[in-house]
């Protein structure tokens, strides 16, 4: 486990990334015409959403190249502010019926509280009786005031 400065340390680094999953790898032949396609496609998809964003700071696939599965690009916004306003319009991809994910780029840690998190939802929502609502918020499983 890592100590709480190289913790903070990364938070920071990722604070401006996206994880975007499900776009299509690229057909082209070279890595500087694949990279183009991508800004082309991840340009085409956040001005489908309503966002105006600055241009990019840094873009890359991660993992391997599997075929059957596209690999997830990262994206290294410039500005905060155009980072959240793609996060709070993502919605919108479910009404288009487009199946591409966009996440927050977490550290280790965070992947491990967060996946925790959703373990204890999971038993609170199974273990509960009719009418109770949980959700998660700020970090916390909370029951639904609506609940009875």
């Amino acid at each position: 486990m890592l100590d709480a400065v190289t913790e903070i340390k990364l938070r920071e680094e990722k604070k401006h990334n996206l994880i975007f999953f499900n776009l299509p790898n690229s057909t082209k032949n070279s890595p500087e015409e694949k990279m183009a396609d991508d800004i082309t496609v991840l340009q085409n998809l956040i001005n489908e959403l309503g966002v105006e964003t600055s241009d990019f700071g840094k873009v890359f696939r991660i993992g391997r190249v599997v075929s059957e599965r596209p690999q997830p690009i990262i994206v290294k916004f410039k500005s905060l502010d155009d980072k959240i306003s793609v996060l709070k319009n993502s919605y919108k991809l479910q009404k288009s019926k487009i199946n591409v994910i966009i996440k927050n780029d977490l550290t280790r840690q965070q992947q491990e509280t967060e996946k925790a998190l959703y373990e204890e939802l999971k038993l609170k929502r199974s273990n509960a009786g009719p009418g109770e609502k949980y959700f998660i918020r700020n970090g916390l499983v909370m029951l639904s005031k609506d609940s009875k």
